[in-house]
């Protein structure tokens, strides 16, 4: 967990976000006010998206980047609503109610840890716990959408000469269509990006409609289309020399995933 995060418990969108989610976490201080006895469809009462949107919008500073494993894309179970190409048991998309999401973007520099941001808010919220077709929180990161490279950009990035963190090393069209996708309350597949062969793997990961969901990413905010979409920005800001470390222990796992 990144150092000094802390997930207020009373200020902020962490409130609304609950709200929204209809959940409950334990009070630290005083219990939490009840919700309204009357409160009308979409008024914004805890249980509606509406109540997660009210005030959002502006960016949020969270003080102290996941340790990226050789694949992106799959993601475990604290990683959201996906379960890879094999869709066997899941509902079909018109069984599922399509509704439309609160997309918050969580952004930072390298290795700042920002999926353990996420990670931590879906724990929070309890949405660790819940089967990945039936969690109201999703996470997705910017890392599965990396361009399939050219051969002469493969053999730059196996000699380690490949700037991945440049703007133009990400599919911002596919990504944008995904986002744009989710946002109106479809489900989707998100690409699985291999950075031992950097290339994308033939296994993608299904996403199904959520209430809330999470996308992180080092350039998530780089694009004014993308930026636009996200009714909530997030920032995750940690010392340069602590993410320095982090990168230099991220790179090596990445380029040896035998070394775990």
């Amino acid at each position: 967990m990144p150092s000094g995060l802390r997930i207020p418990q009373g200020q902020g969108p962490w409130p609304r976000m609950r709200g929204a989610l209809g959940l409950q976490l334990p009070p630290r201080h005083a219990p939490p006010r009840p919700p309204p006895r009357h409160a009308p469809p979409g008024s914004g009462a805890p249980g509606g998206v509406s109540h997660l949107c009210a005030g959002a919008g502006g960016p949020v500073c969270l003080g102290r980047r996941r340790e990226r494993g050789t694949r992106c894309g799959r993601t475990g179970p604290e990683m959201a609503s996906a379960g890879g190409g094999d869709c066997e048991g899941a509902a079909p998309e018109t069984d599922r109610p399509h509704q439309r999401p609160f997309l918050i973007g969580v952004s930072g520099g390298t290795a700042s840890g920002k999926s353990t941001v996420c990670e931590k808010i879906m724990e929070l919220l309890g949405q660790n716990e819940v089967d990945h077709r039936q969690r109201k929180l999703v996470i997705l990161s910017q890392d599965s959408f990396y361009k399939v490279l050219t051969p002469e950009q493969k053999a730059k990035a196996l000699k380690g000469q490949y700037n991945f963190d440049h703007p133009d090393a990400f599919d911002n069209d596919l990504m944008h269509r995904t986002l744009k996708n989710i946002v109106e309350g479809r489900t989707v597949e998100v690409p699985t990006y291999d950075f031992v062969t950097h290339s994308r793997l033939p296994e993608t990961t299904v996403v199904y409609p959520a209430d809330v969901v999470l996308f992180e990413g080092i350039l998530v905010f780089y694009s004014q289309e993308i930026r636009d979409m996200f009714h909530l920005r997030l920032f995750v800001d940690t010392d340069s020399d602590v993410r320095l470390s982090r990168r230099d222990e991220e790179v090596c796992r990445r380029d040896n995933p035998a070394r775990g």
